[in-house]
């Protein structure tokens, strides 16, 4: 008769052990993955939101028609708008860019009714401010400074007189 060989305890002491380690550094990397993981989305979102801000932005101020006006605090413009799903938001309108509780706001104002849309264009932002200038033969130069982050935008240079 055969005899059956079976484990002995130093033997299972030793594998759960092994198997111990083994599942405490995959826990440890799985972790760690999900945390980098997090991170990337975090920061994709944020790129993200601020590639459309300036993609809207340039879009606007490509199309400014007159009367760009700049306060301590908004800049006012008027620009076409084109086609909207609104049709008392086509063609020219006055836009209004704007900081508010953490929020820099776009409001579009119809000239004619008194038809508005206002959109949130970047959310939690710490600070916000401007600059206007321009050299003698080049386009007017808008900056915006938006938390750490400056967007430039080169305005037409019909837009002569800028009342500061």
């Amino acid at each position: 008769m055969a005899k059956k060989h079976s484990f002995t305890l130093i033997e299972v002491v030793i594998a759960l052990s092994l198997m111990g380690i083994i599942s405490g550094v995959l826990f440890s990397y799985w972790r760690d993955l999900n945390i980098k993981s997090a991170r990337i989305e975090q920061v994709k979102a944020t790129f993200l939101q601020r590639e459309s801000l300036q993609i809207r932005l340039s879009e606007i101020f490509s199309l400014l028609t007159d009367d760009l006006t700049a306060t301590e605090d908004e800049l006012t413009f008027r620009y076409d708008n084109g086609v909207d799903p609104n049709p008392h938001l086509c063609g020219e309108i006055e836009g209004r860019l704007f900081f508010e509780s953490g929020v820099l706001f776009l409001e579009s104002k119809s000239l004619e009714q008194d038809e508005m849309r206002l959109e949130s264009l970047m959310r939690e932002v710490k600070n916000f401010r401007f600059d206007l200038f321009e050299v003698d033969e080049e386009p007017i130069h808008l900056r915006l400074f938006i938390d750490d982050i400056t967007f430039p935008f080169f305005l037409p240079k019909a837009h002569k007189e800028i009342p500061l």
